[in-house]
């Protein structure tokens, strides 16, 4: 996924008048997404990298909203990524 889609995605997303917190959560299961693809990764191998299962990997990118990642696991894609993190 591009830069660009992953601007008009969030972009919708803000149309939609959703609660920020849940914004940002998307956002960053969009940048996720992005980031393995940009790799050219599958999700097999983000989990093989991340030390994470490959069914949880799925679980996290599709957004599952009971299956939250810990932040342990956002920690695990994002260095296995190269995202840097910065907590606000």
């Amino acid at each position: 996924m591009e830069e660009k889609k992953v601007a008009e995605i969030v972009n919708a997303i803000k149309n939609q008048k959703i609660p920020e917190e849940e914004e940002k959560a998307l956002e960053f299961y969009y940048r996720i997404i992005e980031a393995r693809k940009r790799k050219g990764w599958t999700r097999k191998e983000l989990a093989e990298k991340s030390n994470i299962g490959e069914n949880r990997v799925m679980q996290i990118e599709t957004m599952v909203p009971e299956l939250e990642p810990t932040l342990m696991e956002v920690l695990k894609l994002c260095k296995s990524l190269d995202i840097n993190v910065t907590v606000n």
